[in-house]
């Protein structure tokens, strides 16, 4: 849980650095779009595995974009748990 909030806490920083004059602004603008790049092709990439997962591909877009890996490996986990029961 500690990295999510970890996650959490550089998106906000990231985007606030959009609109506001912030140290390190330049940075953070950068960490944002990257990010928010990065997660949209994770997305698209491992959307069969959500599909798969079922639930709101909705859902799982804003987890992708929140947390990335961190959310793929989470569903995955879920997944290996209902094949061994």
């Amino acid at each position: 849980m500690g990295i999510k909030i970890a996650l959490g806490a550089v998106w906000v920083y990231a985007a606030l650095c959009l609109f506001l004059p912030l140290p390190l602004a330049a940075v953070g603008q950068t960490v944002f779009w990257v990010m928010l790049v990065v997660h949209v092709v994770e997305f698209i990439v491992m959307q069969s595995t959500f599909r798969k997962a079922g639930g709101s591909l909705g859902h799982h877009f804003a987890q992708t974009l929140l947390f990335g890996m961190f959310h793929l490996r989470a569903v995955r986990a879920r997944a290996d748990e209902e094949t061994a029961s």
